[in-house]
């Protein structure tokens, strides 16, 4: 796919506050991109960069390589579809998704023709009638969508799109925004500070913290290999274990914690040495539980003790705790799984993960 978007070297800064510093990133033609990142980090003053609402201190926006940092919100085939939606209150269904045509000089034959497509597309023409005041979140925000997409614009931006909705409506949400998009072909732009969001939504993510983009990937390979401590612990469920090289060989590096032994590690090549430090991300879903050691040699045994245990979606999350060591384990098991384990046993529990599982870190 070409590359439809970009923006080069972008910084804000309000006084004395570095609000984005040096954002570099690219959008594909057709493609869903999220912005991610906690509160306060800058991704929606860089969606607002984007839409022309506000201007950068320096870089540059291009839309299919041309540059459009100095144009308004209004020269811009861009629209921004806002977290609390922004319909107007004195307008109907109808009226707050012709309102952006009629600006246009459509004729009134076009200008319905196009409400009316638009109502059918996003499910919503039982509604056209009535205020916003008495719709329910899912229609607000299909037709603040609605609204947005009637303009045809070449890029839409989405902020926050879901967090004014509940759990199950928001899952629903979701699908349908994706199944719409592949539908119309559009180009997506989208801010979330929620990772599953990110994850069901996105063709590609960057990750902000404090103004940069940290690590920029598709999800599945953001998920399994986080780059540093703020990407593997802010994005997934992954297990940090920090500690010092014990020991090493040709192939493998021994770990300790607190003067206690705790796994192996297998790599080939690896530049740390013995007494370093060393961060490492383990996912809940390369850990085994198991009451008796299998002694496979490419996997590591630690002995834990069970603090807790409940259900969450399609598979049961497993808390465990290694003595002497003060972060809990979280491990993934199916029910499947679960109904092999009698938890109620006196017997030791034990982690099993293979030396290979491991990810190392870096803490910036």
């Amino acid at each position: 796919m070409e590359t439809l978007f970009k923006v080069e070297n972008i910084s804000k800064t309000y006084g004395r506050t570095v609000t984005l510093k040096n954002i570099n990133f690219s959008v594909k033609k057709g493609e869903i991109y999220c912005l991610l990142g906690p509160s306060g980090c800058g991704k929606s003053t860089l969606l607002r960069i984007i839409s022309g609402l506000e201007y950068p201190d320096k870089g540059k926006v291009y839309l299919n390589q041309m540059d459009i940092t100095p144009l308004t919100p209004q020269e811009r085939p861009i629209n921004i579809m806002f977290q609390n939606y922004a319909l107007f209150p004195h307008m109907n269904v109808y009226e707050n998704i012709a309102y952006g045509l009629k600006r246009k000089d459509l004729s009134d034959d076009k200008i319905s023709e196009k409400v009316f497509s638009l109502l059918k597309l996003l499910k919503l023409e039982q509604f056209m009638q009535r205020m916003p005041q008495s719709l329910s979140g899912g229609q607000k925000q299909r037709t603040a969508l609605a609204r947005s997409l009637a303009r045809e614009p070449v890029i839409l931006l989405l902020d926050e799109p879901m967090s004014a909705l509940d759990k199950k409506l928001r899952e629903e949400t979701q699908h349908e925004l994706k199944s719409l998009q592949k539908k119309l072909g559009i180009t997506i732009i989208f801010v979330t500070h929620d990772h599953e969001e990110a994850i069901t939504l996105a063709d590609k993510i960057a990750i902000l913290n404090h103004g940069e983009i940290v690590q920029e990937d598709k999800p599945q390979r953001l998920y399994n290999y986080p780059k540093n401590i703020f990407v593997a612990d802010f994005f997934g469920d992954a297990n940090l274990f920090s500690g010092k090289i014990y020991k090493k060989d040709k192939n493998n590096i021994f770990y300790k914690k607190n003067l206690q032994f705790i796994f192996t590690l297998k790599y080939k090549k690896i530049k740390k040495n013995i007494g370093d430090k060393l961060i490492i991300s383990i996912l809940p879903e390369e850990i085994n539980l198991v009451f008796k050691k299998n002694y496979k040699s490419d996997c590591n045994y630690i002995p834990v003790k069970l603090v807790n245990i409940f259900f969450k979606k399609n598979f049961w999350n497993v808390i465990v705790k290694i003595k002497n060591y003060k972060e809990k384990i979280r491990v993934f098991i199916s029910s499947k799984e679960k109904n092999k384990l009698d938890f109620s046993k006196k017997q030791t529990l034990y982690l099993e993960f293979k030396k290979s599982s491991g990810i190392m870190l870096n803490e910036d």
